[in-house]
């Protein structure tokens, strides 16, 4: 079985999620949680840092590669291997202060590369290219004994070939960022307004609920709704929109539908 939790899922309070295998082989997608507050949800859920076998980047941007450009990134101290996609390996400068810190910067990099699956532990780890305003922004379908986890984040759309990765899929992690009438009415600056919702930036809860329409099967365990803005969407706004398209007994789905904390973890979920 795999299970993950969400240990914050929020442009403020930065992304991150925890994936364990059977073999407790365990995953941190995106390393950009607050260190103190994450160092102290991983207690909570019996977790020591020393067990994360690698950290695997999505992307560059701050609020998933917070830790990384810390002073002291808890995770290096135990030589945890950062997985990334080569371009980010080579332009973000977080990356390689965290591959300094953990005394790789002289080794081969760990690359992750869109259809190169990579093998952990118990864990195969199939990247994927999605469109967001970033590198080379990847997703992921962790794999082991015939259960999947999907992880979707930050891309403006949901193309066919991103479907195909996660559809059917176990467990999913998508985007549910903002509510479409909220963000035009937010009083933001447009030219981030229309950052948000154009085709490289995030998924609104409408683009969301009709995506998870086609993607969940009666196979579909659980889905967890990721980084919900704090301005312009709501976590019961966001389980509405997408319950009203994919009710209970859509195309056999019966499993658990929950929005993802900003600030805190979800609780594991398998």
């Amino acid at each position: 079985m795999i299970r993950y939790t969400s240990l914050a899922s929020s442009s403020v309070y930065g992304n991150s999620y925890l994936v364990e295998g059977p073999d407790g082989t365990r995953l941190l997608v995106d390393y950009g949680a607050r260190q103190r507050r994450m160092l102290a949800d991983l207690q909570g859920l019996d977790v020591d840092p020393a067990s994360i076998a690698a950290i695997l980047l999505t992307h560059e941007h701050s609020d998933h590669t917070y830790c990384l450009g810390l002073r002291r990134p808890a995770v290096a101290a135990y030589g945890t291997r950062l997985l990334a996609h080569p371009a980010v390996l080579a332009t973000c400068p977080a990356a390689a202060h965290y591959r300094r810190c953990a005394g790789s910067e002289g080794e081969t990099p760990h690359h992750l590369l869109p259809g190169l699956a990579v093998q952990i532990g118990s864990l195969t780890i199939e990247p994927f290219s999605t469109p967001h305003d970033a590198v080379a922004p990847l997703g992921f379908v962790i794999r082991c004994d015939g259960v999947s986890l999907g992880i979707a984040t930050d891309l403006g759309h949901l193309p066919d070939a991103v479907a195909s990765k996660l559809h059917g899929c176990t467990h999913l992690i998508l985007e549910s960022n903002h509510d479409h009438h909220m963000e035009l009415n937010s009083g933001r600056p447009w030219y981030l307004i229309d950052r948000v919702i154009g085709p490289d930036g995030h998924l609104s809860n409408d683009q969301a609920a009709d995506a998870l329409g086609h993607l969940v099967t009666g196979a579909t365990r659980s889905v967890l709704l990721a980084h919900l803005s704090l301005d312009c969407n709501a976590p019961e706004l966001a389980v509405a929109t997408v319950r009203a398209s994919v009710p209970a007994g859509h195309r056999g789905w019966q499993g658990r539908l929950m929005p993802a904390p900003a600030a805190a973890p979800s609780g594991w979920i398998s």
